[in-house]
């Protein structure tokens, strides 16, 4: 039985910038993208600057998005692809400001349009009824904190 669950990402790296405004995100002074063959996932992030060594590109859009990884989707070359990623922060810029960055950055860097989507997905909750444990239906929206144990999705 499918139930509604909000927030799955669709990722598409097309040429248009959707509706996002890179102007208005704070961006990384200066940086660099290589794709590497050697996926070891080392991150360090100095006052002033980050680097991220052989980081598969999902990985860098969870951070990017604030995502779980069960959140995006896309192609397999996103868990396959790494990528070593150095760069300088702006005078005054703090560690909060690191998503917003590397989200211009694949914006600018890679064309990245994304967007959020509504998708059916299973799950039940195991609830104790008068005759005993029973499973449910469920469904959640993660804007308004909703749970429905055994109705329809909205």
């Amino acid at each position: 039985m499918n139930t509604c669950l909000a927030s799955a990402i669709a990722l598409s790296t097309i040429g248009a910038f959707a509706a996002q405004n890179v102007t208005d995100q704070p961006k990384f002074e200066v940086a660099s993208v290589k794709r590497t063959d050697h996926c070891e996932f080392n991150t360090s992030a100095d006052p002033g600057a980050i680097a991220l060594k052989g980081v598969p590109l999902k990985a860098v859009l969870m951070e990017a998005v604030k995502l779980q990884a069960d959140q995006i989707e896309g192609p397999s070359w996103l868990d396959a692809d790494c990528l070593d990623i150095s760069a300088r922060m702006p005078e005054g810029a703090t560690r909060d400001q690191i998503p917003a960055m590397l989200q211009a950055l694949l914006i600018e860097r890679f064309k990245l349009a994304f967007h959020e989507e509504d998708r059916p997905s299973p799950g039940y909750a195991l609830v104790v009824d008068k005759n005993g444990p029973v499973e449910v239906p469920i469904w959640r929206r993660r804007d308004q904190g909703v749970h429905n144990y055994g109705g329809a999705c909205p």
